[in-house]
């Protein structure tokens, strides 16, 4: 590429000590040139600030140039929003700390866009580390066509997104991007906004090879093992598209089934757990929606037993919902493989 635009790299990092030698492997094997690193260590009470400043050196070397800083414990959206002022690229990649780039990551997202001055965003496929083994190419495996263009009522449907292997224009997250308001929000994780809010405006590339390595960390916050946990994660989720769908620029048809599938979850899983708030909001709406469905007396006396919060202490106390939660996870998991393969 005769022009060689700065790239800047954000990375917060909580404990991921045992990542990190990854993370910068990667960094330090990108045939691109400039980067630009800003890395946040987020209080983290393990070795990670310790190996950090081990690897600057070599870093400080490789990179254009690279701003080191060890926070209070803050979280990563926090994190994510004061490093946006910082940022001196004209183009901005997000790589959290425990997944890492393959090598031409940064050439070729940024060669994508240089190419192409209509599109605003480029991202690529991801190989999966799972604590079994690596799966290669998720997107391919799945067999699902990436759309690419105008991407917002798509994103809506689900996501196709990994921010490790994202790359955009720096304009476009500063203009578009609330990191602030993400966390206002109370968005567990604000990735699936941030796309949203730049989608709306810009337009999407995609990339169909492997530019990175997405970690599945048992027990992370994108895949807590506790069934609360994981609650309030996918229902942070939701609540993203919920809010999101409610513009003009969502087709009536996308937008109810947005609003279906986020009051189908909090009724089923919030009496899978004994969530009678959670589940009574979700069955009140679907009773309003959908009467005929949801307003026989089963329904009914559904939500009268979830209320029974002495019922949910003594099933949680010999493990019955425990059992119901891990059957369900292991029949979604059969569905989606079901899914995949056919």
């Amino acid at each position: 590429m005769a022009k060689q635009p700065l790239v800047s790299i954000i990375t917060p990092c909580y404990n991921h000590e045992p990542y990190l030698d990854d993370y910068f492997g990667g960094l330090l094997a990108q045939t691109y040139e400039p980067v630009e690193l800003i890395l946040f260590d987020d209080g983290s009470t393990d070795g990670s600030w310790d190996k950090i400043q081990a690897y600057l050196p070599a870093v400080e070397q490789k990179l254009h140039r690279v701003v080191a800083e060890r926070h209070e414990n803050v979280g990563l959206i926090a994190e994510i929003s004061q490093a946006i002022p910082r940022i001196g690229g004209e183009f901005v990649c997000i790589l959290e700390s425990d997944d890492y780039y393959l090598p031409t990551m940064l050439e070729e997202s940024v060669r994508f866009l240089l190419d192409r001055p209509d599109v605003g965003a480029v991202h690529g496929d991801t190989d999966y580390l799972l604590p079994d083994g690596v799966e290669r190419a998720y997107w391919r495996s799945t067999g699902r066509r990436i759309p690419t263009g105008d991407v917002f009522e798509q994103l809506l449907v689900g996501n196709f997104v990994m921010t490790c292997a994202f790359c955009c224009r720096t304009a476009l997250l500063r203009r578009y991007a609330d990191y602030d308001r993400y966390r206002q929000r109370g968005y567990v994780s604000a990735d699936w906004a941030m796309y949203l809010d730049i989608a709306k405006h810009a337009r999407f590339g995609y990339i169909d090879k492997p530019l990175a390595r997405y970690r599945v960390l048992t027990d992370s916050m994108s895949h807590p093992m506790d069934p609360d946990k994981h609650f309030e994660y996918h229902r942070s989720l939701l609540k993203v598209r919920l809010d999101y769908a409610d513009t003009e620029r969502v087709s009536p048809e996308v937008a109810g089934r947005v609003a279906r599938e986020y009051h189908t979850y909090l009724y089923r899983q919030g009496l899978a757990l004994g969530r009678p708030d959670d589940h009574v909001e979700g069955l009140r709406w679907l009773r309003r929606h959908d009467p005929e469905r949801y307003g026989g007396r089963w329904r009914r006396l559904a939500e009268r037993v979830v209320r029974f919060e002495l019922l949910w202490r003594i099933g949680r106390y010999i493990g019955a919902v425990n059992l119901g939660w891990r059957m369900w996870r292991l029949l979604a998991r059969r569905r989606r493989t079901s899914e995949r393969r056919t």
